[in-house]
């Protein structure tokens, strides 16, 4: 789990897109269902939830946290 990664490359695709790393980020939201963007303590939670024994019978699942994220073609 590491926000730096994609702090990184909102800056590279700002930058070469000629805006801001914010204006970036606020053109990718149109493609989050919730409209917000998901944060790193966010997705420590399902991380902790997955590892706790709550979660002894999930097996095998690709669990989301990604705030409803799609993609338009």
């Amino acid at each position: 789990v590491c926000s730096s990664d994609l702090t990184r490359i909102l800056e590279r695709v700002a930058a070469q897109s000629g805006v801001t790393a914010q204006e970036v980020e606020q053109e990718q939201l149109r493609y989050i269902w919730l409209r917000k963007k998901v944060e790193m303590s966010e997705v420590a939670d399902a991380i902790m939830f997955l590892a706790s024994a709550a979660a002894a019978s999930i097996t095998g699942q690709i669990i989301g946290v990604d705030g409803g994220m799609h993609w338009e073609s």
